[in-house]
């Protein structure tokens, strides 16, 4: 692909376990805070909770498990260890 005049975009995605066995949990925040909604003056922020969504990939970049909220991570995670 070319990528010549794209926009660039800045975002984070929390790991768990680094493939350390296999498999790595992506973390991924996909509602913002509340601040997101303020204007530069602060008014309009909404108590808004944040909400993550996790995936499991193996070592071939891999979707094993797709995006989905998960209560326990570690234990999710484990099914899939090799």
């Amino acid at each position: 692909p070319d990528f010549d005049g794209c926009k660039s975009v800045r975002y984070w995605f929390g790991r768990y376990d680094n493939f350390r066995n296999g498999v790595c949990v992506i973390c991924w925040t996909i509602y913002p805070d509340g601040r997101y909604f303020a204007d530069e003056d602060g008014f309009g922020m909404e108590d808004n909770d944040e909400e993550n969504a996790y995936c499991i990939i193996n070592k071939d970049l891999e979707i094993i498990v797709p995006f989905q909220p998960i209560d326990d991570v570690r234990k999710m995670l484990k099914k899939y260890e090799k």
